[in-house]
């Protein structure tokens, strides 16, 4: 044997080995034999097509006599490419619902995205039509719920929808719902100004029954007070064609 012969038997060879569980007990792919590189020594596989999937691998020397132990386990993510989160659904309000509050909250729920540990945030977007020409919106949300913080219109129909976003910019959109404000005289939230409204506003204000919510839609002359003038008021709106409801203070 030459001197020659001798030097290549001796040159370090590394095995190399991943799994698709921690516990080590699914081979995904293996090789012996990876010539020492001069500096770093590396190995590609192309076994690993599966995208969003952990693996787990060791390495360990080999001197061409015996292997060496194996090296600490190591962890990592085939994450090719971006996907987008996942369609999600608007909770409340409902479509076509009714809203009594002017800062209402908004629910919907998580969007869920494929790429594992992808950051989310959403965009809340309120306009005046279905196409979302004259709209309003908050981004940055992180949570699944959200308060308006500007008082809505009385007696209004918004149009709503949500978009979800990861932090590598793939987005996806919520289908868009619709929901309506109350209108002032509308005491009892049906959607309507009639006769039942004067009989709760009636037992409101002398009996102490139910306080319409928002309770300034009893204020339907305007002098910021639910009272008898505004029984009044109402009974000329509903059953004479009088002066229509005017806003007072929200």
């Amino acid at each position: 044997m030459t001197e020659k012969e001798i030097c290549l038997i001796l040159i370090d060879t590394f095995h190399f080995e991943v799994y698709r569980d921690s516990a080590l007990s699914v081979l995904t792919d293996y090789i012996a034999g990876v010539v020492q590189g001069p500096g770093q020594t590396g190995w590609k596989t192309d076994s690993l097509t599966a995208e969003n999937q952990r693996h787990w691998w060791r390495a360990r020397a080999a001197d061409g006599f015996e292997n060496g132990p194996w090296s600490p386990v190591q962890t990592f993510l085939v994450d090719a490419y971006n996907q987008p989160p996942a369609a999600f659904n608007l909770l409340t309000p409902t479509n076509g619902g009714a809203v009594y509050d002017l800062t209402p909250p908004f629910t919907w729920d998580a969007a869920v995205d494929p790429d594992p540990g992808a950051g989310l945030a959403y965009t809340l977007i309120i306009g005046l039509n279905s196409s979302f020409t004259f709209k309003s919106e908050v981004s940055g949300i992180t949570d699944t719920t959200f308060d308006w913080p500007d008082s809505l219109s009385l007696g209004t129909t918004y149009w709503w929808k949500v978009k979800a976003e990861d932090d590598r910019g793939g987005t996806v959109t919520s289908a868009v719902r619709s929901f309506r404000t109350t209108s002032l005289g509308d005491e009892n939230g049906d959607g309507a100004v009639d006769v039942f409204d004067v009989i709760m506003l009636i037992d409101y204000v002398f009996s102490g029954g139910t306080l319409p919510n928002p309770a300034s839609v009893a204020d339907v002359n305007g002098d910021c007070v639910a009272d008898v003038f505004d029984i009044i008021y109402l009974i000329d709106y509903v059953f004479s064609g009088g002066l229509a409801p005017v806003v007072g203070c929200l």
